[in-house]
């Protein structure tokens, strides 16, 4: 299957001149984007091979975020995991991403967003969604305006349309998560989602208060069982831990 490569487009600016709101260390979850000053990038790229070296250039140019994700063992208080993944065409090995990970310190941080949300994808980039996908992709999106829900992209499929570079291939998902803020829109959104993958390669979390990320699909069938017999955990990823809570801990969390 042929995708088409879209043209790229450069959101470029000095990010050391952004006006930058403060920014706690603790505030920032999985999942979220963030940009980086230019000696933090500078770093990051000097620690890289040549060939990556000039690819991450062209990034810091564009002014595309990393991303955060779950701490490691080595850091300390005030420095953040971030990341991001090479498009596979400008890898050596065809078919291979190349993964980027970095520590910086929070102070590194100029800004901070959310994932960017179906709508905002679609809107941008359009064209760079698979012919068939681009049906039911419409389809969901407006099941999810009508539920004033807010869908947010992660992962190969946010890469592409927020690039324009080739990350998608016929067997990549389309990663989704929403942020929980009620046991209703939690049930609904779930059951939604868990509709449109029957047609589309739907995967992705939901996000509890205090970033707490559960896989969906698992969601739906946990809670289910909780109900008759209670006791339930599921996997909760976090920036700093993965490990098993009770579904009741979780729930506890949200409005009626």
């Amino acid at each position: 299957m042929q995708y088409s490569r879209c043209l790229l487009t450069s959101d470029a600016g000095n990010t050391d001149r952004m006006e930058a709101s403060p920014l706690l260390n603790h505030d920032l979850q999985r999942h979220d984007l963030v940009g980086l000053r230019s000696n933090a990038w500078q770093t990051i790229i000097d620690e890289q091979a040549p060939t990556v070296q000039r690819i991450l250039r062209q990034w810091q140019q564009a002014n595309w975020p990393m991303v955060v994700r779950r701490d490691e063992a080595e850091g300390h208080d005030q420095q953040v995991a971030v990341g991001l993944v090479l498009p596979p065409s400008t890898c050596a090995s065809e078919g291979n991403k190349v993964r980027i990970s970095a520590l910086v310190h929070a102070s590194a941080i100029v800004y901070c967003s959310k994932p960017k949300t179906l709508l905002q994808l679609l809107t941008q980039r359009q064209g760079c969604v698979p012919d068939h996908w681009q049906t039911a992709l419409n389809v969901l999106l407006s099941d999810a305006e009508q539920m004033q829900l807010d869908l947010h992209c992660f992962g190969s499929f946010a890469y592409q349309l927020s690039t324009g570079q080739v990350y998608l291939n016929d067997k990549s998902d389309i990663d989704l998560l929403f942020y929980a803020t009620s046991k209703t829109q939690l049930m609904r959104a779930c059951e939604l989602l868990a509709r449109h993958a029957e047609m589309l390669p739907l995967d992705g979390e939901v996000i509890f208060p205090g970033g707490f990320g559960v896989a969906w699909k698992e969601w739906l069938p946990a809670a289910k069982l909780a109900q008759d017999h209670g006791g339930q955990r599921v996997l909760v990823k976090q920036r700093q831990r993965v490990g098993l809570v009770p579904i009741e801990e979780l729930t506890h969390s949200l409005a009626a």
